[in-house]
């Protein structure tokens, strides 16, 4: 006898009408006739006596009743016991790439935190493609990342924003006045960049083999400060997604590209590993964000 049958049984119990029950149940009522009528047969117990158009229940009936609504309860309390602990859990583990961590962190330690004090945070800063590896070994629990095909294996990918790539200049640099720059345009200035490892570099490399250009890199870096330092004191320009803007800094330009090279920022989890209710909050919490972010551009 499972938990299907148990319901139904403890539905036209209550009831004593196979039809009440089965609109209760949200099902046909021959489906039901047919499911009391196995449970007889599998039992082998008269569970039912007719009366009119009504049933009533045998002694065997009443007391097999009896213990089915006890479990019953009690797998109802086990039921709200195993969703309390997915509330209760408040703890979340993310990896964050460097030019990700730039608008989100302090979304995540400002405006989250206050919201939900409860939840513990526990931010990891890694490059984009160890973050990734990250979460399918299921040693952080999500990650904001940009979509990639090849990456997409195993994992679900849940949409935040766009993020273009732009070229960021000193303000005193001849294209600082320019309101837009062709990619050839953009990487034949003296270049810092991204370690290759890193994901916008993977992206912006196959943008620019694709049309046989060659860039002028100078040097290849793991750290955003190294990077806005070098584009800060008018060495190098830079490549970068349009979210990495650091705060105040009056001394960069970020120019658009075009045709524009977009990155698409996501959530990532693991395909298949159920999100707690904590981890839905902080999703929720940075859907909406993004979104309104979107609409004010």
């Amino acid at each position: 006898m499972n938990i299907q049958q148990m319901r139904y049984f403890a539905e036209v119990g209550r009831f004593q009408n196979i039809t009440k029950a089965a609109e209760q149940l949200h099902i046909a009522q021959p489906t039901l006739s047919i499911a009391m009528h196995a449970l007889e047969e599998e039992t082998n117990l008269n569970l039912f006596r007719r009366v009119g158009r009504n049933i009533v229940l045998t002694k065997d009936g009443e007391h097999l009743l009896e213990k089915v609504n006890r479990l019953l309860m009690s797998i109802d309390r086990f039921d709200d016991e195993v969703k309390e602990m997915s509330h209760q859990r408040n703890y979340i583990r993310i990896g964050m790439p460097s030019q990700i961590a730039v608008p989100v962190m302090p979304l995540l330690l400002g405006r989250f935190r206050e919201q939900h004090p409860d939840i513990d945070l526990e931010i990891i800063e890694e490059s984009g493609m160890r973050v990734v590896e990250m979460v399918r070994r299921e040693e952080v629990d999500l990650t904001i990342f940009h979509h990639l095909v090849e990456d997409t294996e195993g994992l679900t990918y849940r949409k935040l924003a766009d993020w273009p790539l732009c070229l960021a200049v000193n303000v005193k640099h001849p294209l600082a006045d320019r309101e837009t720059v062709t990619l050839e345009e953009a990487v034949r200035q003296p270049l810092v960049l991204l370690q290759q490892a890193y994901v916008t570099t993977r992206y912006l490399m196959k943008k620019i083999d694709a049309r046989h250009i060659e860039p002028n890199v100078l040097h290849y870096t793991p750290h955003m400060s190294t990077m806005w330092n070098l584009v800060h004191t008018g060495t190098c320009c830079a490549i970068m997604s349009a979210n990495a803007r650091m705060a105040d800094d009056n001394q960069i330009c970020l120019i658009p590209i075009t045709p524009s090279v977009i990155l698409h920022g996501c959530i990532v989890t693991k395909k298949g590993r159920q999100l707690y209710e904590d981890e839905k909050k902080l999703i929720r919490f940075l859907q909406t964000e993004f979104q309104s972010q979107d609409e004010t551009l």
